[in-house]
């Protein structure tokens, strides 16, 4: 078993009430983690956190939760089914590639969803595997950048939905609060352009959060 642990402090007239504590020293900064029954003090330094994405606890968790999430293949169609079969004769070509900076995403499949109004929301799949290397880099990120997120915004946040952000305008609303205001940014992502989107880190594992960010789309 392999949990998280976040310490919290509340720090009264901040905009965010339960911030978790964060330990620097030396440009590093650390969290707990509970691996089996030992609570670990993990260091988040440059050089480490690939090595984390890539122990086998790590892994583990990320196939558990891609088999979890089944779901449609990508351009190689491959199955989820299939995953287990691929990783026992590919596992250590591919941790190889991972750390020495050579793994390459496939294209992402394009499928386009009907919306209500005619137009097609456009969604694309990746493989299987980089599925799996996907939930297996969010799931150590998730826990050293989730800190930084102010107590207001749910969007694609463990745990949080839009439910949530609608008890919370009601909490405002029964406080005395009586303006909101709405924003939404359509179709955003598209337009972000990739030449100028930066990693500003030496850290090994980064680039590749860029890497799957800017998919190109099989169509």
């Amino acid at each position: 078993m392999e949990e998280t642990m976040q310490q919290t402090t509340e720090s009264v007239g901040c905009h965010q009430m339960n911030r978790t504590e964060s330990e620097g020293y030396d440009g590093a900064q650390t969290f707990m983690r509970i691996i089996g029954e030992n609570l670990v003090e993990v260091q988040i330094g440059t050089t480490n956190l690939l090595e984390l994405i890539l122990s086998p606890e790590n892994l583990n968790r990320s196939y558990r939760q891609v088999i979890g999430n089944d779901g449609s293949g990508g351009v190689d169609k491959m199955g989820t089914s299939e995953l287990l079969p691929y990783l026992n004769l590919h596992k250590d070509e591919l941790i190889e590639q991972l750390q020495k900076g050579k793994y390459r995403p496939n294209p992402v499949r394009r499928v386009d969803i009907p919306k209500d109004n005619g137009k097609a929301r456009q969604l694309g799949i990746p493989t299987v595997v980089d599925r799996f290397i996907q939930q297996a880099i969010s799931q150590m990120l998730i826990p050293i950048y989730e800190r930084e997120f102010n107590d207001n915004s749910f969007g694609f946040r463990p745990n949080r939905s839009a439910h949530d952000a609608l008890k919370r305008v009601q909490e405002y609303a029964d406080n005395g609060y009586h303006y909101w205001f709405f924003v939404k940014f359509g179709a955003g992502y598209p337009k972000l352009e990739s030449t100028t989107f930066r990693l500003n880190s030496s850290n090994p594992a980064l680039p590749y959060i860029s890497l799957f960010l800017f998919f190109n789309l099989f169509t």
